[in-house]
């Protein structure tokens, strides 16, 4: 269960939260809570404390957490108290009710995206997958899952008949998970969580797809980063460089791949980092959200692309993605980089 709440709009910094579980009755005040999970009144936790049906956690100055270990289909009250880190005195800053409910499987079919938003799932999605009847013996079942959002990290892992057939894992942005020998007929379960708060803000969504007819997603080299060559550098224009795609092994000798480099003017100030969102691309795209957009197709090979980016303006900050795709497939994006054209233009 994912809560949430507001800061204390005064002096914000000189309070902590506490969180308090409990399955009907409410506790109205922490020592009550303190004294129904076998704790003295006065005292501090660092850690969760369960006991019984009583769940007390110190948060410290965070305004969020993931609830775990609840049991489907009961109701249970939340409360959360304010503490005043200098006095020690404490009261009842918000209460609620919810009843859990066990989230089903989202169907997949072969070859069609689906999304999860998983702060609406509290930290957990899961996917079911029916291996069609006529799939032939030897084949292979591949996932491809990407995570929406910067700087983005989920776990997964594959069950079949309530047992972990593929080990969780760990994905950072995206991934492609690969069953070989999928049994025809058989329904297997994708399991995506992410249940620290932190991150759980970060990730807008889960974007899924499960096919057996091969996934046609370039392979990213292990260097993703983009590097600007400085000497070129001039008023109105950059020059990148970066490291090849190569196509995937369902290409059927994809010769080659598409790449598209985006600009977006941003300010000296801006928030930036270099981790793509492998989300941002489509939607930047779709929304309009850039400064320049040009999209060039190159041949497969192992040396490295080199591309000017021009119509930009002079001394201005600049966000540059690039991204590849091979024909209808997934975009997926190298890592971001941020340049600045010269000030003064010369003939």
């Amino acid at each position: 269960l994912s809560v949430r709440w507001r800061p204390r709009s005064v002096s914000p910094h000189a309070v902590s939260y506490w969180l308090v579980l409990t399955p009907s009755t409410p506790a109205k005040s922490l020592c009550s809570a303190k004294i129904m999970a076998g704790l003295e009144a006065n005292s501090n936790i660092d850690e969760e404390v369960i006991k019984g049906n009583i769940t007390i956690e110190n948060l410290g100055s965070r305004t969020s957490s993931i609830i775990k270990g609840l049991k489907p289909d009961h109701n249970y009250t939340v409360e959360v108290f304010v503490v005043n880190n200098l006095t020690g005195l404490s009261y009842r800053y918000g209460t609620a009710t919810a009843r859990y409910m066990r989230t089903r499987p989202l169907p997949l079919r072969d070859g069609r995206q689906t999304d999860a938003n998983l702060r609406k799932m509290d930290g957990r999605a899961t996917f079911r997958y029916k291996v069609p009847k006529a799939t032939p013996l030897g084949g292979r079942l591949e996932w491809y899952v990407a995570v929406c959002g910067t700087g983005t990290v989920v776990d997964a892992e594959v069950r079949h008949k309530r047992r972990p057939i593929i080990e969780r894992r760990e994905i950072v942005g995206y991934s492609i998970i690969t069953l070989n020998n999928p049994v025809p007929s058989a329904t297997y379960i994708l399991r995506i969580n992410s249940t620290e708060p932190e991150m759980l803000a970060r990730i807008t969504q889960v974007q899924v797809l499960a096919t057996t007819k091969g996934l046609h997603e370039p392979i990213l080299p292990k260097l993703t980063s983009v590097h600007e060559h400085k000497s070129a550098r001039s008023c109105r224009s950059v020059q990148l460089g970066w490291y090849p795609s190569s196509p995937s092994p369902s290409s059927n000798g994809t010769n080659f791949l598409t790449y598209c480099i985006t600009t977006k003017e941003v300010h000296k100030s801006e928030m930036f980092t270099p981790t793509p969102d492998q989300c941002a691309h489509s939607l930047a795209l779709k929304n309009h959200d850039y400064s320049t957009n040009l999209c060039f197709r190159r041949t497969v090979n192992k040396k490295m692309i080199t591309k000017e980016v021009t119509h930009l303006k002079p001394w201005k900050f600049y966000d540059i993605q690039v991204a590849v795709r091979n024909g209808n497939s997934k975009v997926l994006s190298y890592e971001k980089i941020r340049v600045r054209t010269k000030q003064h233009c010369h003939r």
